[in-house]
């Protein structure tokens, strides 16, 4: 997935990036298929990291105000 993430991601940028010589050939229409296949593949990237975090959820880190007791117990020796 998080291959996928950085594909989509890339695709989209490459697709804002056409914008510009797009519409200054093609005109309006094809602005909004660049802009179009922008938001596609930026939605697509959310959407593979929504699974992709689904399936890994996050482990807590302990920090300065949500410390565990075994960090704890380190500091104290």
């Amino acid at each position: 997935m998080a291959t996928l993430r950085i594909i989509f991601t890339i695709l989209s940028a490459l697709c804002l990036a056409a914008i510009l010589p797009a519409g200054t050939f093609g005109g309006l229409p094809y602005v909004f298929i660049c802009a179009g296949g922008a938001g596609i593949f930026f939605l697509l990237m959310l959407l593979c990291k929504r699974v992709q975090e689904s399936k890994q959820p996050k482990e807590k880190t302990p920090d300065f105000l949500n410390s565990d007791k075994k960090n704890e117990n380190s500091e104290e020796k």
